[in-house]
């Protein structure tokens, strides 16, 4: 029942497969972005992560069963298309309303305590659904909503749902791609929002366009009931569906915390996992299409479930450390399985709707309900408990179930028994030689302590102090003195006692340690549970100083600490975990953040920022955005090795001498000091820090002016910079050759 079109069915096509292709582009630019903006304003932690995937998936779900259930009834007598560009106005909107909403939620939830608290968690959530659910609920009806029109225009198919995932998959990657790349670096992260909206709206204007010329006509045809010949047999898809979307969403938590010693835990490494697993679904979904375009007879979902059995083992079998951590190894490891499900899916949608918007609304929200569940069953549930390797294989499971029974006992065939062995051995291999990173990391020493969260898995090892501490495989510290002096070199230069300090960042507790040897009130904050649980490991008298009510270790994130914190401090002393291109870590280091530190000193009080080696003009954004913020900012080279001390304050910061450094620090103070023989005395200390200044003025390029703020982390992102560089060939300037890397005498 086709409305009579002004336009033939070739065009009605390529629109609906170019709409879908820019749809796709922006709604993973949104996500990318959307959860990078809801890092800052509701805390870096695996909770908002799984919230905001959950109700981005969740909106999906329900806007493709509520847009495939209504628009039979709503395009009655006019075309869809007109429901479809008032989707993509709703979708662009969001781009605005989000961040505005974010920033209000974020005030609000201030007084709910730290961020492992039930009412925190409770009312994040809450606020985080409503901020983001309008705009999700859009992005999924635009699936049935675009079918409708195929139908209308006499251009739709039994393949029709799979024609528009695929063009929305290749969009998505693209979209993964070009905010990881470029966008974000050139444009910020609102200005990438900004040109997000600005596409939505291109496509709504050309889809009200096209509308205008459709002739209204008889409404498309709604779903037949379920038990239709075009539908029987295919009841257990469902099912199918939900368990691919569970899986696939779920094995993805689980690679990221496998692979992150090998990829890294730089934001180009994640888009990079993210745009493989993408491309080998467009492949697959492109196969499909080629096979029912060219007559042949697409591959039985029984047989694409015996292939996902033995595939969805092959990144635990090739991610094998004995193996070396090769990336390329890695992430090829992945792309089979993601290939047969980029078949599968599209594939099954097809077989369920045979081209009916309703019914592709009602299968899909069953794949994107496994989307919503997978990543909070892999999180709190199976990686906590059993670690990155046995999720994998736990999560492969279901595929072998699946296989026989959707092939049937009477259709088994030799190649199928051939797919159970295989996937077999996989599994025995897998669960039974296999080594995971998971475990084992890059230190001579083996685990001494093995502890897993929903947040990371956190290794301790080593003996005396040559001790390591590693989460997801990546060093985060060592025992060192330049940690110590994280502590005492700001304490040394307050001019009245102090009273209270904060530390961001525990890590193996050392700076937090060297607070309390000065008596004060101390508060660490920490973001992986774990850490604070190997505290003792790295410092045995560490459980007796959590029992003395002045010394305190919060779970939170570092800077909401300070955002919901009534109290201010002496000291507050920050050491974000490296590199320093790490994702999300300039929420530590941007302007935004040094006003939040301000405003939680009392009058005189310092701020220690520790640089660690980093690129050149991701160091000078940070000391830019630190001197825009504080009046007076004093640099010091570490101690034993590469990195930089940042003291800044808005009162003038004076290094004292040896007898005023002696009168003021207590004996316990000065024992910590010096407890691991670097330096050896209070003296070296008090002689040897003048020598290790650096003027700040001459770390600064004079002639760049970019600053590093939450907008514009350009410590996260420097690729275009580094290309341009690169294809230029400029060589290092002299202010970059002045930077502090070299170690102190």
């Amino acid at each position: 029942m086709a409305t009579v079109r002004a336009f033939g069915r070739g065009t009605a096509r390529r629109a609906a497969f170019v709409f879908f292709l820019c749809s796709g582009f922006c709604s993973l630019v949104y996500e990318v972005v959307w959860l990078r903006l809801a890092y800052a304003a509701f805390g870096v932690n695996t909770e908002v992560m799984s919230v905001v995937i959950s109700v981005f998936m969740g909106g999906l779900a329900l806007g493709s069963w509520w847009g495939g259930r209504w628009i039979g009834s709503l395009a009655r007598g006019r075309s869809a298309l007109w429901f479809y560009a008032a989707a993509e106005v709703v979708i662009g909107a969001g781009a605005f309303v989000v961040p505005l909403a974010f920033d209000a939620s974020r005030r609000l939830l201030l007084a709910h305590g730290p961020a492992d608290a039930p009412a925190y968690l409770a009312s994040s959530a809450f606020l985080l659904a409503l901020s983001l659910l309008p705009w999700c609920l859009a992005m999924g009806a635009t699936f049935p909503f675009a079918m409708a029109f195929l139908r209308q225009a006499g251009a739709g198919d039994e393949g029709s749902f799979s024609y528009l995932y695929l063009a929305n998959v290749i969009g998505a990657m693209t979209g993964t791609l070009a905010a990881a790349l470029f966008l974000v670096e050139l444009a910020g992260f609102r200005g990438t929002l900004h040109m997000a909206a600005g596409l939505n709206v291109a496509v709504a204007a050309s889809a009200a366009w096209l509308a205008t010329r459709s002739v209204r006509g008889r409404a498309p045809e709604t779903a037949r009931h379920a038990s239709s010949p075009a539908l029987a047999g295919t009841r257990i898809y469902p099912v199918v569906l939900f368990v691919t979307g569970f899986t696939s969403m779920g094995m993805e938590v689980a690679w990221i915390r496998s692979f992150t010693i090998i990829l890294g835990n730089q934001i180009y490494s994640f888009a990079w996992l993210l745009a493989v697993y993408l491309f080998a679904t467009w492949l697959g979904s492109a196969a499909y299409r080629r096979d029912r375009a060219g007559g042949r007879r697409p591959q039985s979902p029984g047989r694409l479930a015996g292939w996902a059995a033995v595939f969805a083992l092959w990144p635990v079998l090739l991610g094998d450390p004995r193996l070396g951590p090769e990336r390329l190894q890695v992430l090829i490891s992945l792309m089979p399985f993601c290939f047969v499900l980029g078949y599968l899916t599209p594939r099954l949608v097809d077989m369920r709707s045979a081209g009916r918007p309703a019914e592709a609304g009602r299968a899909y929200a069953w794949n994107i309900l496994g989307c919503i569940l997978g990543p909070v069953a892999a999180s709190y549930g199976l990686l906590p408990r059993w670690g990155a390797q046995a999720t994998l294989a736990i999560l492969a499971v279901p595929y072998l179930v699946l296989a026989p029974v959707l092939t049937g006992w009477k259709a088994w065939r030799l190649l199928d028994g051939a797919l159970a062995g295989a996937a077999a051995a996989c599994f025995v291999g897998a669960t039974g030689f296999s080594l995971s990173f998971d475990g084992a990391v890059g230190s001579d020493h083996p685990p001494v302590r093995l502890l897993r969260d929903a947040t990371a898995t956190v290794v301790a090892c080593g003996q005396g102090t040559d001790k390591d501490l590693y989460t997801n495989g990546l060093g985060l510290t060592r025992m060192t003195p330049v940690t110590k002096i994280m502590a005492h070199l700001p304490m040394v230069c307050l001019t009245r006692p102090p009273e209270a300090v904060a530390v961001i960042c525990l890590g193996m507790g050392t700076t937090f340690r060297s607070m309390a040897r000065w008596g004060v009130d101390t508060t660490a904050v920490e973001l992986v549970p774990s850490v604070k649980e190997v505290f003792g490991f790295f410092h045995p008298d560490g459980p007796a100083l959590e029992r003395d009510p002045r010394f305190r270790v919060i779970i939170d994130d570092g800077r909401r600490f300070l955002m919901r914190t009534g109290r201010r401090f002496d000291v507050i002393t920050v050491d974000p975990p490296p590199p320093v291109e790490a994702a999300v870590s300039s929420l530590l280091y941007s302007t935004e953040f040094y006003v939040l530190a301000r405003s939680r000193l009392k009058p005189g009080g310092i701020l220690q920022q520790w640089y660690p080696e980093g690129e050149i003009a991701g160091g000078q954004a940070t000391l830019r955005a630190l001197r825009g913020v504080f009046p007076h900012v004093r640099a010091f080279r570490s101690w034993l090795g590469k990195g930089v001390h940042f003291l800044a304050s808005e009162h003038e910061i004076v290094l004292p001498g040896e007898a005023v450094i002696r009168d003021r620090m207590p004996p316990a103070a000065r024992a910590d000091l010096v407890e691991w023989g670097r330096p050896a005395s209070l003296r070296e200390f008090a002689r040897g820090m003048p020598g290790l200044e650096v003027e700040v003025a001459g770390l600064l390029d004079p002639d760049s002016a970019f600053e590093l703020t939450d907008d514009r982390p350009r410590n996260e992102y420097y690729l275009v910079r580094r290309l341009r560089r690169w294809i230029s060939r400029t060589p290092p300037g002299p202010v970059e050759l002045r930077w502090p890397w070299s170690p102190a005498p």
